[in-house]
C-alpha cells in the first residue's frame, strides 16, 4: 500500500524544496530523496544537501477540486479572482442610476461613508451619497464590469472607469517550504522589479509575503503571498489605470512573469 509523504530537502545555502511522493517501501523513499536532492542542486550549482525531513502529507491538504467543486488550477495558469476600482460619474438631468435599477439599490455605511449599492454576480457596486463616484469590487473580468455598468448607470453619467487593484491566483508545480530563501534569490536576479521583504506577523507564519515594485513606468506594486501548498496570490496595485480588457491582460501577464521566476525554483 502506498503512503504519501512530504520529502523536504534543505541545502547548505538555505534553499529548500519539497516534493510530495507516494512510496511503498524504503527504497522508493531513497529514490525520491535522491531525485529531490538533484533538483535542488540543479537550482543552485555548487550547494550540497544539508539535511532531509520526511513527514506524512497532512490529510487536510485536499485538492482544489475536492474543496471547491471546481477544476483545480494547472501550474502556470493565472486566475483573476477580484478586480476592484472606481466609476467617476458625470452629473446628468436623468441622474446616475437607471430607474429600472433603483428598486435594487441597498443603502449601507462603510469606511468610505454612506453609500447606496447594488450586488450582482459580476461584482458589487457602491455609489456615494453625492453620486460622484461608485466603488466596485468582487469582479473577475473587466468585460463584466464594463457590461454591467452600462446596465446599472445612465450611459451619460459614466465619466471614467478605473482599476485600482487586481487580485490573482496561481498554483506552483509542487508544494513548497514557505520559509525557503530561493524565492527571494530568484526574484532578486531579475531587473524587472525591486524586491523588499514584508514583516511577518504571527498569523502569517504559514506563508511567505514578498513585496515587488515593478519597473514598468506605472508605479505598479505587487504583494505576493506564497503558501506551503504551492498556491500563490498576487495583490496588484494599479495606480491610475483605466479599466479595459487590454489593461487586465497586461497586469495578468505581469503576474505570469513573477510566477515564472517562482516556479523555476519551486
Amino acid at each position: 500500500m502506498d503512503v504519501r509523504l512530504a520529502v523536504a530537502v534543505h541545502g547548505t545555502n538555505g534553499s529548500a524544496i519539497r516534493r510530495d511522493v507516494a512510496v511503498s517501501c524504503v527504497s522508493d523513499l531513497l529514490v525520491a530523496v535522491a531525485a529531490a536532492t538533484e533538483q535542488l542542486q540543479a537550482q543552485r550549482p555548487g550547494q550540497t544537501c544539508a539535511f532531509v525531513v520526511v513527514q506524512p502529507v497532512p490529510a487536510r491538504r485536499q485538492s482544489d477540486t475536492a474543496r471547491s467543486g471546481h477544476e483545480p488550477l494547472l501550474p502556470g495558469d493565472i486566475e483573476i479572482i477580484n478586480i476592484c476600482g472606481r466609476v467617476t460619474h458625470v452629473h446628468t438631468p436623468a441622474g446616475v442610476v437607471r430607474p429600472v435599477c433603483q428598486p435594487l439599490m441597498i443603502r449601507s455605511r462603510d469606511s468610505f461613508g454612506l453609500r447606496t449599492g447594488i450586488f450582482t454576480a459580476f461584482g458589487n457596486f457602491m455609489t456615494s451619497e453625492s453620486n460622484q463616484t461608485t466603488l466596485f469590487r468582487g469582479a473577475k473580468r473587466s468585460s463584466d464590469v464594463l457590461m454591467i455598468a452600462e446596465h446599472i448607470f445612465e450611459p451619460a453619467s459614466i465619466g471614467r472607469i478605473a482599476m485600482h487593484m487586481l487580485v490573482a491566483k496561481a498554483q506552483l508545480p509542487h508544494a513548497v517550504l514557505a520559509d525557503a530563501c530561493q524565492f527571494e534569490h530568484a526574484l532578486l536576479d531579475s531587473t524587472r522589479w525591486t524586491l523588499s521583504t514584508v514583516t511577518v506577523s504571527e498569523d502569517m507564519t504559514y506563508m511567505k509575503p514578498l513585496h515587488l515594485r515593478l519597473h514598468d513606468g506605472r508605479n505598479t506594486c505587487v504583494l505576493v503571498h506564497i503558501y506551503s501548498s504551492g498556491i500563490v496570490f498576487f495583490f496588484v496595485t494599479c495606480p491610475d489605470t483605466p479599466l479595459s480588457v487590454d489593461e487586465e491582460a497586461r497586469v495578468a501577464a505581469q503576474c505570469g512573469d513573477v510566477y515564472a521566476c517562482l516556479a523555476a525554483v519551486a
